[in-house]
């Protein structure tokens, strides 16, 4: 993916984050605001800017599933290779 891409696909997860926020589907819009933090390069500046601009239960709703994407992150099985295990 270019850098380009990376940044119309960012532009357009925000617009459709706060277009749907904006029409009451907060968990669908929250969804896209979450994958425009998972590709943007500097993560901590959008979450300081989108905590002054959304309401405080819509952001909290964001940080939540936001923790629990990290967490399944976490708990995916890693793939090891059999040669690697074989000598244990």
């Amino acid at each position: 993916m270019s850098e380009r891409d990376v940044e119309v696909y960012f532009m357009t997860q925000i617009h459709k984050g706060e277009t749907l926020i904006t029409n009451g589907d907060v968990e669908a819009g929250v969804e896209h605001l979450i994958n425009a933090i998972l590709v943007c390069g500097q993560p901590s500046k959008l979450l300081q800017l989108l905590q002054s601009t959304l309401p405080m239960d819509i952001f909290t709703t964001m940080l939540i599933k936001m923790h629990a994407y990290e967490a399944s992150q976490r708990c995916l099985p890693v793939l090891v290779d059999d040669e690697a295990t074989s000598s244990l």
